[in-house]
């Protein structure tokens, strides 16, 4: 698509979810405010929460991670046929709060995962962390084919958050992947409620960088891992993430690949040659030593 249509593809969308899903729930940080939780005492994963695409004799398996507030996986059927036919074999992992693990009490998949309650926000970042932290360990363990990592939009932010958990990756995409949080709640047209929620509770931005010290991408420590082994990918006509944010993401981690699609933030999806990037970085890589 041009320019025109995609930003019209991002602003429909964001309008849809924003007048028949996000403005009709309000969430409140609680008062007082708790320090931000840290890693320790999340749960370990469960069974269910990953979604396969086998590949019979396959040169990879690729953990992927969906976006905010979705409830269509078939939005991934392009890309992961992509995948398929380069031979890499895909699992899916449902984020907490969304799909089959949204709360009886929510109204919508992804409701209590990302909201202005920024203690519960938190928790259910760190929750998808540790949980993928588990599932990537038990594919390594089952499988002698790299282990890659790859998400898109807000599973994007998630799988470099990962990736500065482990010990080492074999390769990770991140395609789209917002950053600057505190900034990002207050520019994107997306997080409007969000912000109006936090404005009236009287929550500062300086407030809600300090629940995303250690989650933005921006403000990681990523003194384990090696930039060149991830690829980052991203829309230039995206409505939900700033250039401006992008770019702060890509020079603090100074990735030495990346790629821009003259896209919008959703259509990404469908661009013909992302599962032939995805793949051909994937395929360009050394193969990491496995420990024993």
């Amino acid at each position: 698509m041009d320019e025109a249509s995609s930003r019209f593809v991002d602003r429909l969308a964001m309008d849809k979810l924003v007048q028949e899903k996000l403005a009709k729930v309000h969430h409140y940080p609680p008062h007082p405010l708790p320090p931000p939780a840290p890693f320790m005492g999340m749960r370990e994963p469960e069974a269910g929460q990953l979604i396969s695409y086998p590949v019979a004799g396959a040169r990879g398996t690729v953990l992927f991670v969906h976006g905010l507030f979705e409830e269509q996986r078939e939005i991934y059927r392009f890309l992961f046929s992509g995948l398929s036919r380069q031979g890499y074999s895909v699992e899916l992992y449902s984020l907490p709060h969304h799909y089959e693990r949204q709360s009886p009490d929510s109204q919508f998949s992804g409701e209590f995962f990302f909201s202005a309650d920024l203690a519960r926000t938190r928790q259910a970042f760190l929750q998808a962390a540790v949980e993928l932290r588990g599932h990537f360990a038990r594919l390594r363990r089952e499988t002698d084919v790299p282990v890659y990592l790859a998400g898109f939009s807000m599973g994007a932010s998630i799988v470099l958050l990962l990736s500065t958990l482990l010990e080492g990756i074999d390769g990770a995409c991140a395609i789209n992947p917002p950053a600057v949080f505190p900034e990002l709640i207050w520019t994107s047209p997306l997080c409007r409620t969000i912000r109006a929620d936090l404005e009236t509770a009287g929550v500062t931005p300086d407030v809600v960088a300090t629940y995303f010290q250690d989650i933005d991408p921006v403000a990681l420590d990523r003194g384990r891992i090696n930039p060149a082994r991830i690829l980052m990918i991203h829309a230039l006509y995206d409505l939900v993430t700033e250039q401006r944010q992008y770019e702060v993401l890509a020079n603090t981690w100074g990735f030495p690949h990346r790629i821009k699609y003259q896209a919008g933030h959703l259509n990404t999806l469908r661009v013909p040659r992302l599962a032939d990037d995805l793949g051909k970085f994937f395929a360009g890589l050394t193969p990491r030593t496995r420990e024993s």
